[in-house]
């Protein structure tokens, strides 16, 4: 489970680094591959793809499920900006040229984020817009 949230920042090349911890979590869980997308526009959702199968196949198994019927946000955001990413070895992930490129051009190039613990997945949120939710 990842709780908690850590500062990072944005490499001119438009990589971060995982946090040590939530990286530790990952080397013993997970693949390193991510599902990286966004749902409102205003922050990434990093999901191991582990995590985002558990999640497609419960929403496949929902009784009476019909993909024409989820929400037009749901699809234009989580399916149509995701990506497959990979986790280099030092940790580093890169936002995926499918994100929109206001949300690209917020995070910014050697800005600071902050990585915030979601249970299943992380979420990258520039760090001024994360104090000013706290």
């Amino acid at each position: 489970m990842f709780r908690g949230n850590y500062p990072s920042r944005v490499d001119k090349k438009g990589r971060f680094k995982l946090p040590a911890d939530f990286k530790r979590q990952i080397d013993e869980r997970y693949s390193g591959k991510f599902y990286v997308t966004s749902y409102d526009g205003q922050s990434v959702e990093l999901y191991p793809m582990e995590e985002w199968e558990k999640a497609e196949a419960e929403l496949l198994s929902m009784q009476g499920f019909n993909a024409r019927e989820l929400p037009a946000d749901y699809c234009q955001n989580m399916l149509n900006y995701g990506q497959l990413v990979e986790m280099d070895s030092q940790g580093r992930l890169s936002f995926p040229q499918s994100l929109p490129q206001s949300l690209r051009e917020r995070m910014g190039t050697s800005s600071k984020v902050a990585v915030v613990g979601k249970l299943t997945h992380l979420e990258v949120r520039c760090f001024e817009t994360f104090l000013a939710g706290c």
